[in-house]
């Protein structure tokens, strides 16, 4: 039986900053690409792995084909990253204004 309260960090709709919050509280204030960093790092494995170069070349395109179908998730990413990052640019002229 599975018990869950409003402070959970999963429970109901968290924000991205929310739970980059809880997850790695020293980022929170970064410009974070979740999505492309788990997709670089999964090139990185491949490209490392102990593996022959022909099974190599299979992960790489099935790894760029979910990228290419995961794309909206991918752009969603970099839409996010680009207000967080135009918010911190125009809180910070807004404080130096002062």
């Amino acid at each position: 039986f599975r018990r869950s309260h409003p402070d959970s960090h999963t429970y109901g709709d968290q924000s991205r900053d929310k739970l980059l919050e809880f997850f790695h509280p020293r980022l929170k204030e970064r410009i974070v690409l979740p999505r492309w960093r788990r997709l670089f790092e999964n090139f990185v494995s491949v490209k490392r792995a102990p593996i022959k170069i022909h099974e190599k070349a299979n992960l790489f395109v099935y790894l760029t084909r979910q990228a290419i179908r995961g794309k909206n998730d991918y752009i969603t990413d970099l839409q996010l990253a680009i207000k967080q990052f135009l918010d911190k640019f125009y809180k910070s002229r807004r404080e130096d204004n002062r």
